[in-house]
């Protein structure tokens, strides 16, 4: 859905994207994918040399491309393996519970370390990570069978959706 309103965006007319929605600069920043994606179709330099480091910056987008940029990081911040997320029972179904709950709290420590100390200046990891601690933190229901482990296919699989997660959220250095 970015990709489409980002291509819509480049073939727009200049007196048409002057009515387009606007976005802060900095939301866009806080992910290398949808920031990178930015980059790529509009031309380099979107996101930095034109805008410059004001933090009150806005860029024009497409609607497709705002609603592509909310579900890539809707989706990315709930496969983060914290808490009741979705990302929380897959690394619980394959690093067991306690390896899961280490891996939460790492988890929890590099969102507050990116929120305060990275390149995170929106700070959307860091006020997830609150929201988390306070409203997902309830203990995971057991499952019926915590004895095997998952298939291969299925571990690939999550550690592929891991890379594009650390896509999403990491922020964009630009």
């Amino acid at each position: 859905l970015m990709y489409v309103g980002l291509e819509k965006q480049a073939f727009m007319d200049p007196s048409l994207q002057a009515n387009l929605p606007s976005l802060p600069v900095n939301l866009l920043r806080s992910s290398g994918l949808a920031g990178g994606m930015v980059e790529w179709l509009l031309g380099d330099g979107t996101l930095s040399s034109k805008l410059g480091n004001d933090s009150t910056a806005l860029i024009k987008l497409h609607p497709y491309t705002i609603a592509g940029f909310i579900g890539i990081m809707t989706n990315a911040l709930n496969l983060l393996p914290v808490g009741n997320t979705d990302g929380g029972r897959i690394a619980q179904a394959m690093f067991g519970r306690s390896f899961s709950k280490f891996i939460r709290g790492v988890t929890l420590i590099l969102m507050v370390v990116a929120g305060f100390f990275g390149g995170d200046q929106a700070n959307i990891l860091l006020f997830f990570a609150i929201f988390a601690q306070i409203w997902q933190k309830e203990p995971e229901v057991p499952c019926k069978n915590e004895i095997d482990g998952i298939s291969d296919e299925r571990a690939v699989l999550a550690f592929a959706t891991a890379f594009l997660v650390g896509l999403a959220v990491v922020p964009l250095s630009i």
